[in-house]
């Protein structure tokens, strides 16, 4: 009998580009954080809890519900995002700056799927590399032109 998994905690599974396995990648959803995440932080991590309900926060040592990458307090109305492979919440800034220069999970280093968050992460490798390319060209351009003449 096959094991049926909640729609929250289905990853996609995709091919690894360098190994050709296929690697689970999970999902990025927008969260707006309320008066009860702040007051009951541990209502939502209860494992009563549907799987797709379950949320985790970062604590500092006073016991402030923090953004576990820039350790900022999250605020009533803060704009976050949940990461589905461990259920934690962080602000959306941070996370995406993350999600530019990694393709993991900043906790769990589970992979994410980031086309919803950053829809032109690709293209914008493909044009610093070009970028890249175009300046070492003309720096050879021009020390060969500087030892002709």
């Amino acid at each position: 009998m096959p094991i049926r998994m909640s729609e929250a905690n289905r990853a996609m599974y995709m091919e690894d580009s360098t190994s050709g396995k296929l690697i689970p990648h999970y999902q990025v959803t927008p969260l707006k954080i309320s008066k009860e995440h702040l007051d009951y932080p541990d209502r939502f991590c209860n494992e009563d809890l549907p799987e797709e309900s379950t949320i985790r926060f970062g604590e500092d040592r006073v016991g402030r519900i923090i953004c576990p990458i820039s350790l900022d307090e999250l605020k009533e109305r803060s704009t976050c995002y949940k990461v589905d492979c461990c259920k934690m919440v962080f602000l959306q800034k941070p996370l995406k700056e993350w999600l530019k220069r990694h393709s993991s999970c900043p906790l769990c280093s589970s992979h994410l799927i980031t086309k919803k968050i950053l829809p032109n992460k690709n293209l914008i490798i493909v044009i610093k590399k070009s970028f890249l390319f175009i300046v070492a060209y003309y720096c050879l351009l021009v020390s060969t032109w500087y030892m002709q003449g």
